[in-house]
């Protein structure tokens, strides 16, 4: 029996959840605009514990969504496990923070649905960035990047979306089932608008009718959605060094002022 710490710290959303056998034992989160991680993280460790009855010395790994997504947020994610695993000599593991939003959402929508009915999808996630941007990838439903994890502009985003549906429109002769690409998260909202008004395929159809904005599109980043990737990386010891990872930033951290300030 394993017991995996795994933190959520990319986004809005500070969560932390208890992985056993892979499975989420516990989970608390608290979703927050103004990012208070660093007052709240350590709080919800200690009271996810408690309700779980463990001490932080049973604890087995730590497992850390590694970004990309807010820097401080970041920051303050990886010095919580670092902190953790130098202490009790206990190892770190780390997951793609879009890769397991991607999981998380095919889990939650479709858990009880045959896989025929999805296997043609795809499914790009999407975090919120500087304005114009987002970071994004994209899965098909064996989880195999389409997209590799990636800052991008949203017209550049929009092309590689376009082609890809170009591509599944082509093979759709030999599909039983429909195909779509389902895009959600927390950055989702920017890309919405431009599709439902702007793009047509080659045959001059709206693209609308291939791309779905679930109600799920606000899905965020949670711990609970960490727990599978974590024991199956506990169990093949895909650990990284505690002394020297970094989280996946993707880009350069560039400082602003708070909005109380401006």
């Amino acid at each position: 029996m394993s017991f995996i710490l795994c933190l959520e710290t990319s986004s809005k959303n500070c969560s932390v959840a208890i992985a056993k056998n892979g499975q989420v034992y516990n989970v608390k989160e608290e979703l927050d605009d103004n990012y208070s991680h660093g007052q709240k993280l350590h709080v919800l460790i200690a009271d996810l514990l408690l309700e779980s009855n463990l001490s932080i010395d049973e604890v087995d790994a730590f497992c850390f969504s590694e970004g990309p997504g807010s820097y401080t947020g970041l920051r303050i994610g990886a010095a919580a496990v670092k902190g953790f695993a130098f202490v009790l000599k206990k190892p770190i593991i780390t997951v793609s923070t879009l890769e397991s939003m991607a999981k998380g959402y095919i889990m939650s929508v479709y858990s009880e649905v045959k896989s025929e009915l999805y296997k043609h999808n795809h499914f790009c996630s999407v975090l919120d960035s500087r304005q114009g941007e987002v970071y994004a990838a994209i899965y098909n439903s064996n989880y195999t990047p389409l997209l590799l994890p990636s800052p991008c502009e949203i017209n550049n985003l929009t092309s590689v979306i376009l082609e890809l549906l170009e591509k599944q429109k082509s093979n759709a002769s030999d599909l039983e089932n429909p195909y779509s690409i389902e895009i959600f998260g927390p950055g989702s909202y920017k890309l919405s608008d431009v599709f439902f008004t702007e793009h047509l395929d080659n045959d001059g159809e709206p693209f609308s009718d291939y791309i779905k904005f679930p109600d799920q599109k606000n899905i965020m980043p949670s711990a609970a959605y960490l727990c599978s990737f974590a024991q199956y990386k506990f169990t093949n010891n895909e650990f990284v060094d505690s002394a020297y990872f970094e989280p996946t930033y993707l880009k350069n951290f560039l400082p602003t002022r708070p909005k109380s300030s401006r």
